[in-house]
């Protein structure tokens, strides 16, 4: 067992099954297929941007848990993403790369914390209340590359929308974009109706491609 061969980590992951529009993808990690081991959270995230730990595929020894105290309660959105954090900064992540869940995505939306496109307030999302890792990412270059690219991605329908303007700014600012892709570094600097166009464009494509896909498979 996992747990048994691998007795200092604090939490156990595996690979997992995603299911959306009623399409199954394998999750990816840069281990080899089979691999059972301790693993860099950080560097497992940022390879091919897919979550190596996810609710549904851990199991966190209880003493542990206890001692971060948790989840952050004060979240409605990204806590387990906090949790992990915390978990991988104090102890070893054990994972085996073998498929042993899924991840279901296909319920309602309205039911569903991203569902929606979703604008949560900033005491109420993860990527506004990541201050207490400044100082571990001024020391972990793996870290800030992940902190960095998950702020990007959360950014974007706020920077879109105009919302939270001011918060946004001061994350945006901390943002290290020599190392962000093309794309948002044009996303970030273009003007606001090109990328409010671009974002509108995308929320109807993806409405499209499922209509379309439920009607193929119906």
């Amino acid at each position: 067992m996992l747990i048994e061969d691998f007795p200092e980590a604090a939490i156990f992951g595996c690979q997992y099954f995603w299911i959306k529009n009623n399409v199954t993808t394998l999750s990816v990690n840069y281990e080899e297929s089979g691999f059972r081991g301790y693993i860099d959270y950080f560097k497992a995230y940022t390879y091919k941007w897919w979550m190596p730990l996810t609710s549904i595929s851990v199991i966190i020894k209880k003493q542990f848990f206890s001692k971060l105290g948790g989840f952050n309660p004060n979240l409605r959105f990204g806590e387990d993403f906090d949790l992990w954090i915390r978990f991988s900064l104090n102890y070893k992540v054990a994972y085996i790369n073998e498929p042993l869940a899924y991840y279901n995505q296909d319920v309602d939306t309205s039911n569903r914390a991203i569902g929606g496109h979703k604008l949560y307030p900033p005491p109420d999302h993860f990527i506004f209340n990541l201050s207490y890792l400044r100082p571990f990412e001024r020391k972990s270059i793996d870290l800030k590359k992940l902190l960095d690219g998950l702020r990007v991605r959360a950014l974007m329908p706020y920077y879109s929308t105009g919302h939270y303007a001011l918060e946004v700014k001061a994350i945006l600012s901390i943002i290290d974009f020599t190392r962000q892709s093309l794309f948002f570094r044009l996303f970030y600097s273009a003007p606001v109706p090109f990328v409010r166009f671009y974002t509108w464009g995308m929320q109807v494509g993806s409405r499209l491609k499922r209509i379309i896909r439920q009607r193929i498979q119906v």
